[in-house]
């Protein structure tokens, strides 16, 4: 309503003018205005009594909720600030707010436990045609199980045994409500009902009976391997019969068997486990935290046990997946009561190992510090990882004398771990895979056992195979979550090396990683098929001596947030060529080394320069497959000046780093522990690291060059090979299949 005094224009609206009591309205005096000009102000008399309900308000808007019916005559006065005034009226119409109805419908009226039922209340409705909420009562026990919401529908299944009486409450916006109560009860007799937390929720309730006899990826309960050794008797927890104390007891899972009114002693209760795989491999542990010994594929329970109460049992897994048990378990209920058979089925399975990736944060690193000058002491590069290395890090020193001055942390094991739901959040385990590298008993072939295995922190073993320096954790990336040609891998993808393509001079050589080995983590059925890249040419055989993924971590929203770094000799080779075109042509390489070198020298040896051809176009290949296999393009590449050379073993010309494998370096968050790769002085800067620096800045790191040259480089090896890296995963992996395909 518009309306005017001399200078001063009212006007009035109210949002809305009409609507069922409580009705809340907004009045608004916006368009009101002083032709004079100057500032106005604004009372209400909200209900028609004749008084103003508000002081004087600058706000243009105000809100008033009725409660009752009635036609309210509303008035508005604008004032000036010298006094004048002006009023605008209007009527708002509250109507009477009548109570919604509720129906409610059950379908069907009579079955076992667990018995699923369609609780139908579409029938209820507002006389006033106002929207309503419903919330349900399932088992009628008097307890609302279901939250307000728009929802008239409530399928599940039902646990409890009796005459039950659902029920459902509407309420209308104005917080009137109705409950109906199904009627005649559902008559809900015993059955035989096993149940685990299928929905992963970290809870047994209603709600995991739905899908418990299938299993995905994203449904159905979950086991974990139980290697750890939480009673640190030295022996993976799985090992025993027993359970290894309280800190045991979220390694297993929990089932929850429904009680059964009227069994009797006459009446036989039992579970079988099936397939014949997972009975040598799983443990039962009754309430009582003692295990149920399998006879053949079954075990027997008492009927007294369930007659009154729910039953709760323990299984654990003693093995993670393997290529003879994918770690599914079949548990089946039988319940004879007189010449009545009923069962219920549920399906586990293990948890898949799971593999980490540089994307995820470190947060400790293990290194041996060799100071015995009989062992070739790497005091620079562990001095360099207690200054360098984040606060966030960790670093734990393995002692060199337990082994044998053996440094090479990376390839005796790869970082995993096992997560399942648990009440309190996921439940996770570090478990390691421990790779096939003997060494006599004498070096890292058992740091697992010895230094690593205790709570919370297992290891699993594919046993022995064929020998291979293929087969060690140099040789084992993985390449960060992705979708590509091959499929999606939201977990990542591994990566191995290995082929049949030959040695650089033509040799014809094949060399893989040992079957056995691969089948395992291949077994976890996550982050595979593995991709496998030509590395048969090279000494020790490993893709780290080629390339590694690195975050990126100046990636924008819509970028893959991470790269392959590759070593390049033909980068290596302009810069060299750069350096002596600038004058520097006698400014040594490896200053002070045994092998030092000039800028000349390197450029004029031919059969270097041959063996670095030819191992450019081994690593194009390389590039090539990851680029097949992964998805990626040449922008998700960053080379690095790395060069080649080959030595005689045992009859083959395999290759190894010319110079410190740049490539070969250390994730720790934003830190990377890069080999220095003591290239030419040329006016005191060494052109191959301020490349690499250049390139590794550009994803956002801080780059920290270490002195790897005697104790690892001269050995055949650098940075990464001497480390090991435990990583933190993000939680609940299962989710990560839910999610939209990523970059």
């Amino acid at each position: 309503m518009s309306c005017g005094a001399g200078d001063l224009k009212v006007v009035l609206s109210a949002a809305p003018s009409t609507g069922i009591a409580p009705l809340e309205v907004t009045f608004d005096v916006t368009g009101s205005r002083d032709l004079r000009g100057g500032a106005l102000t604004v009372r209400y008399d909200f209900d028609g009594d004749g008084t103003f309900d508000t002081d004087p308000l600058s706000d243009p808007q105000a809100a008033f909720r009725y409660e009752a019916p009635g036609a309210f005559l509303v008035t508005a006065e604008l004032a000036a600030a010298d006094g004048r005034t002006a009023t605008a009226q209007l009527t708002v119409t509250v109507t009477e707010n009548h109570a919604p109805t509720a129906v409610i419908t059950a379908s069907p009226a009579a079955g076992r436990v667990p018995l699923s039922v369609t609780l139908d209340a579409r029938g209820s409705a507002d006389p006033d045609g106002q929207a309503i909420e419903l919330r349900f009562d399932v088992d009628g026990d008097g307890a609302w199980d279901t939250e307000w919401g728009a929802t008239d529908k409530w399928q599940g299944f039902l646990q409890t045994a009796g005459s039950l009486s659902p029920a459902v409450e509407v309420r209308d916006p104005g917080g009137l409500t109705a409950i109906a109560r199904v009627s005649p009860a559902l008559e809900v007799k015993p059955g035989a009902d096993i149940d685990a937390d299928v929905d992963r929720d970290g809870d047994i309730d209603d709600g995991d009976d739905l899908g418990e006899d299938t299993w995905g990826v994203g449904l159905g309960a979950l086991l974990m391997a139980n290697v750890d050794d939480d009673d640190r008797d030295g022996r993976p927890d799985g090992l025993d019969r027993i359970l290894g104390g309280a800190d045991d007891l979220p390694d297993l899972t929990p089932v929850r068997i429904r009680r059964f009114p009227g069994l009797e002693a006459a009446d036989r209760v039992w579970l079988t486990v099936n397939p014949e795989a997972a009975r040598s491999r799983v443990h039962v542990f009754g309430p009582d935290l003692r295990i149920r010994n399998l006879q053949g594929d079954t075990v027997e329970l008492e009927p007294s046990d369930l007659a009154t109460d729910d039953m709760t049992l323990y299984v654990e897994a003693t093995e993670v997946r393997t290529p003879s048990w994918d770690g599914t378990v079949d548990l089946t209920l039988h319940v004879q009561q007189g010449p009545e058979l009923l069962e219920d089925d549920l399906v586990l399975r293990v948890t898949p190992m799971i593999f980490t990736h540089h994307l995820q944060p470190a947060e400790r690193l293990y290194a041996m510090r060799v100071t015995d000058r009989r062992m070739v002491p790497n005091g620079p590069f562990y001095g360099a990882l207690m200054s360098m290395l984040p606060q966030d890090v960790q670093l734990v020193e393995v002692d060199e004398y337990d082994y044998a001055g053996d440094r090479w942390l990376q390839d005796p094991l790869q970082q995993g771990y096992q997560e399942v739901p648990g009440p309190d959040g996921p439940h996770r385990m570090v478990t390691y895979m421990k790779l096939e590298r003997p060494t006599d008993d004498y070096g890292l072939e058992y740091f697992v056992e010895n230094d690593l295995l205790g709570p919370d922190v297992g290891f699993a073993y594919a046993g022995a195979a064929r020998h291979t320096s293929l087969s060690y954790g140099g040789n084992l990336e993985i390449a960060p979550p992705h979708a590509g040609p091959e499929g999606s891998f939201p977990l990542g993808r591994i990566v191995i090396g290995g082929g049949d393509l030959g040695l650089l001079d033509g040799t014809r050589w094949e060399d893989h990683m040992a079957q056995p080995q691969l089948d395992y983590m291949e077994a976890q059925d996550t982050q595979g098929p593995a991709v496998e890249l030509s590395t048969e040419w090279l000494a020790v055989g490993h893709v780290d001596e080629m390339f590694l993924f690195l975050p990126d971590l100046n990636a924008g929203p819509n970028a893959r947030p991470w790269k392959v770094v590759l070593a390049s000799p033909d980068l290596a080779y302009r810069l060299l060529e750069e350096a002596q075109a600038a004058g520097a042509g006698d400014a040594p390489v490896f200053a002070g080394r045994q092998t030092q070198s000039t800028v000349n020298r390197v450029l004029a040896d031919t059969a270097l320069q041959e063996i670095n051809d030819a191992a450019q176009m081994r690593l194009d290949t390389v590039r090539e497959g990851l680029k097949a296999s992964l998805g990626l393009t040449d922008d998700d590449f960053l080379e690095l000046p790395v060069m080649y050379e080959t030595f005689d073993f045992d009859g083959l010309e395999l290759a190894a780093a010319y110079n410190p494998g740049i490539q070969n370096l250390v994730v720790a968050n934003d830190v990377l522990l890069v080999p220095d790769p003591e290239g030419p002085d040329v006016n005191g800067r060494d052109p191959w690291a301020d490349s690499a620096r250049t390139t590794l800045e550009r994803l956002g790191f801080r780059v920290q060059f270490v002195d790897v040259f005697d104790a690892y480089h001269l050995q055949l090896g650098e940075a990464h090979c001497g480390t090991l890296v435990e990583r933190r995963a993000e939680p609940r992996w299962w989710m990560r299949y839910l999610e939209e395909a990523l970059p």
